[in-house]
């Protein structure tokens, strides 16, 4: 068996089942051996968007997948998915080809050491060596993807020879390969003690108690838990965006989302304030801008925090910190605090925050990008994944789009990366052929990865691209007038034809102004079985009000 067969074969007793890339000589042995194996490679027009399509298939079908790279350049261009990758947990495979050691020593065209350059963004980079056997090779696949997987998730690599690919090795006896099973057996929960039955009395005894829910319980897979749970305990609720319907938006205690947006912030601020006991749940605070260190502190509240991994950030300090499985250990801190929230925040202070978020971001006006995001939200089913690209028009979704299912909103979040929103829109619709997979995009961030709509027309899916157009890097521009800068370098060339460019795709192109046009757009595209782009002109300066 080839050494590219070995490691396909063992890729794929960990689920994986799609590999994304752009290949190399250096590399299509690799590639044979995910045809042989069954995996199905789709060729993308750039490294980078290959990353977020492989981030999207995981998010929605918790299955890892691979990212495919040739040697120098190819490598050099994953650096920012693999990037985004570590700062939001996903476990990406990356494989990369090289040259042979002894190439290496009187060789230089495109060579770089592909290790360092990845190496501080991966929880494991590794060189496969001369020399290995089939169960060598497999135990090093097989233990870079528990590495992957286990504790914080997280981007692999490994590095290939270009001929020990290709080599045949002969069939090993025993093969040094534990496979996956979800991890290990047995769950960790808060030993029973006076710490916890002190943190159990705090819930009780609260008049003021507040949940904040961050992306950790969904990295973990205890979304449903977390909320019977949270709900039980009828407490108010808060996200970051990145755990958005855990709970659901409209439960009844749901204050909102919170993250990056100062607007948003002129609310929430106070209310957390006002929390007597903040109770976080797998809250990662690489999500938060600096405005939110120190938002809860033991100082002037009671604070229980129940993280996969202990506080080393120094983003917030904890009264009592239950290093624990998220879901199973909250469970356990729960037990007789039942109803605990009901009957608190006496002032009205929920509704009035909720109800204040609701009308700071346009989703009343006539036009305009809360108005966009607004209007969608009613015209596509309840279970649409949306996909969203950094930019302005983010933070407004995040605060405008009501969202039900945990990871139905897919962003680059840690790392805020443009170019994501339809990459990943792209990976929804490889995963779930029944579900609508909505993208909102700036301008700018789609004329970065416009070669994927390639893409979309190559495999025939569906997916309605909405594009805010405002000829401009609208939040970019929104802090050079706050800090009453000359506008200069911040403006698209404008005048673009987003209808012709989908149509040379092969897809279907709308330009709108208005709600009533955008509702027939919209109703157009859901109709259709090819990808849609509908282009909604907005005026950048609008953002300057509600950012």
């Amino acid at each position: 068996m080839r050494v590219s067969s070995v490691i396909a074969r063992t890729l794929k007793t960990f689920g994986v089942e799609r590999a994304f890339g752009m290949p190399g000589g250096e590399v299509l042995s690799v590639l044979d051996g995910f045809r042989e194996h069954g995996i199905d490679f789709l060729l993308v027009k750039h490294e980078n968007s290959g990353g977020y399509m492989a981030q999207a298939v995981y998010q929605r079908t918790r299955r890892p997948s691979v990212l495919l790279s040739t040697l120098g350049p190819g490598v050099t261009n994953a650096v920012n998915v693999v990037a985004s990758a570590s700062q939001d947990r996903i476990p990406l495979v990356v494989l990369t080809g090289c040259l042979d050691p002894l190439e290496r020593v009187s060789h230089q065209h495109q060579v770089l050491d592909h290790g360092s350059v990845l190496r501080d963004l991966c929880k494991a980079s590794v060189t496969l060596e001369e020399g290995e056997t089939e169960s060598d090779i497999a135990m090093q696949v097989d233990r870079l993807m528990h590495i992957a997987l286990d504790g914080r998730r997280g981007p692999v690599h490994m590095d290939i020879p270009v001929s020990l690919a290709a080599k045949e090795v002969g069939a090993s006896e025993f093969l040094r390969c534990r496979g996956w099973g979800g991890g290990v057996e047995g769950r960790v929960v808060p030993e029973e003690g006076e710490a916890l039955e002190e943190a159990r009395n705090w819930l009780r005894e609260a008049k003021n108690p507040l949940v904040v829910i961050g992306n950790d319980v969904v990295v973990e897979g205890s979304s449903r838990e977390v909320r019977e749970v949270v709900e039980s305990l009828e407490i108010p609720v808060l996200t970051s965006y990145q755990a958005k319907g855990v709970v659901s938006d409209d439960y009844e205690m749901m204050v909102g989302s919170f993250a990056l947006s100062p607007s948003a912030d002129t609310w929430l601020t106070p209310f957390v304030s006002g929390a007597d006991v903040v109770l976080l749940l797998g809250f990662d605070p690489i999500e938060v801008r600096l405005s939110w260190q120190d938002a809860w502190s033991p100082l002037r509240q009671k604070v229980i925090g129940l993280s996969r991994s202990p506080n080393f950030h120094y983003n917030h300090f904890e009264s009592r910190s239950f290093v624990c499985d998220i879901g199973s250990g909250l469970k356990v801190l729960s037990r007789g605090c039942e109803g605990c929230g009901r009957g608190t925040w006496s002032g009205g202070e929920v509704s009035l925050t909720r109800e204040g978020l609701r009308k700071e971001f346009g989703r009343e006006s006539s036009w305009g990008a809360g108005a966009v995001i607004d209007e969608l939200r009613g015209l596509v089913p309840r279970d649409t994944v949306l996909s969203i690209d950094t930019g302005a028009h983010r933070i407004v979704a995040d605060q405008v789009w009501e969202t039900y299912e945990p990871q139905t909103v897919l962003q680059s979040q840690g790392l805020g990366s443009m170019a994501c929103g339809l990459p990943l829109g792209i990976g929804v619709a490889l995963s779930e052929k029944d579900r609508v997979s909505l993208v909102m995009t700036g301008d700018a961030g789609l004329l970065m990865c416009v070669g994927e709509l390639g893409t979309l027309k190559d495999r025939g899916l569906k997916v309605i691209i909405v594009v805010f157009v405002d000829d401009s890097l609208a939040l970019i521009e929104v802090k050079q007038k706050r800090m009453q800068l000359a506008g200069y370098g911040v403006k698209l060339g404008g005048g673009y034809d987003y209808v012709k460019l989908a149509e040379s795709f092969r897809g279907h192109g709308f330009s709108v102004s208005d709600r009533a046009g955008l509702r027939k757009a919209v109703e157009r595209a859901m109709s259709l079985s090819e990808f849609s782009l509908i282009a909604c002109k907005v005026d950048s300066d609008e953002y300057g009000e509600v950012l």
